[in-house]
């Protein structure tokens, strides 16, 4: 995602998106499903393919139950290139 960073899920984060966590490998699951309803089982962790801005990557998560829908969007910072290489001097 050159130049700049997407206030929100786009229509091809989405369709790149992975899971990271099913079920009870989600710390949250309990939490989930107190909250949204539906089976701990059913419940899973999302994330976007990662994109840049400026010296700092990032990824959004969330997490995803069919029927109820997305909740818990957070955007997380993965990286950070806090150097300056060769080429760039």
């Amino acid at each position: 995602m050159a130049g700049g960073m997407p206030g929100h899920l786009t229509r091809w984060m989405l369709s790149q998106s992975r899971v990271i966590a099913k079920g009870l490998a989600i710390r949250e699951v309990q939490r989930l499903v107190d909250r949204y309803g539906g089976r701990a089982s059913k419940w899973a962790k999302k994330s976007s393919p990662s994109f840049r801005v400026g010296k700092s990557q990032y990824e959004y998560h969330w997490y995803e139950y069919h029927g109820i829908g997305r909740v818990g969007l957070k955007r997380k910072q993965i990286a950070r290139d806090d150097y300056t290489s060769e080429k760039e001097k």
